[in-house]
């Protein structure tokens, strides 16, 4: 099906209509969703770090950038954007179904994580890669503006543009030291709360099915509260 763009209540109208709650993971979301519905929450994602965990020695020779995802999708840009960009670096791309600990070693090995997309909700190859110790380079979509500070932990490009992603790759090459600056400011999800979240979840499932039973109203409400809580608690 189509897909892109799309006006706040058009969203709302079509996808959100028979929602009792929204969760939004970016702030940028909950900010666009509160007006139009309600309850809205904001619920960040998070990472395993027994899995995505950063370096412990600086990569040397020529800076590595990396990128992760579905390459022939045209919307994330690759072979517009990245490629022509990437031109004289050493470019990786992880793409199809590759098992965890590969990508966390892969991201590992790689100096710079790229988000070249039109546009992007929380990209969790972002978050893991950073998790891993990547310096991101990305383009000012989704949640980037709220993980990336400018040539602090990462570096965000002027425009979507071939010509800026170059620019802020020679950046990068000429700024290696820094780049190790890159790691995800964020506590990481504990596999505690990972499984506890996902044990919430179910009960909060389970109790939507109660939705038509008046009795129920006050006691649902509750659980929600609780579940949503309780996952932030764990992942923020």
């Amino acid at each position: 099906a189509p897909y892109g763009p799309i006006k706040v209540q058009e969203f709302v109208n079509e996808y959100l209509s028979d929602a009792n709650t929204v969760v939004a993971t970016s702030l940028a979301l909950y900010d666009l969703l509160q007006a139009h519905s309600q309850p809205v929450y904001h619920v960040q994602n998070g990472f395993d770090p027994t899995i995505f965990s950063p370096n412990c020695k600086m990569l040397k020779g020529p800076i590595q950038i990396a990128w992760c995802g579905n390459a022939a999708d045209p919307v994330k840009g690759v072979d517009n954007i990245l490629k022509p960009s990437a031109l004289g670096y050493s470019l990786r791309l992880a793409t199809g179904n590759v098992p965890q600990n590969n990508l966390a070693e892969f991201y590992r090995q790689s100096d710079v994580y790229v988000v070249c997309s039109v546009h992007e909700a929380e990209p969790l190859t972002l978050i893991e890669a950073m998790a891993c110790g990547c310096f991101p380079v990305c383009c000012q979509v989704g949640i980037v503006p709220e993980l990336v500070r400018h040539k602090e932990n990462g570096y965000i490009v002027s425009e979507r543009s071939v010509e800026a992603f170059a620019e802020a790759f020679s950046w990068c090459a000429e700024n290696r030291t820094l780049l190790g600056r890159g790691v995800l400011v964020r506590k990481p999800i504990s596999m505690l709360g990972n499984r506890l979240s996902r044990m919430l979840f179910s009960l909060f499932s389970a109790m939507m099915m109660l939705r038509q039973i008046r009795t129920w109203q006050v006691l649902k409400y509750s659980v929600i509260y609780f579940i949503l809580m309780a996952s932030r608690r764990f992942m923020l």
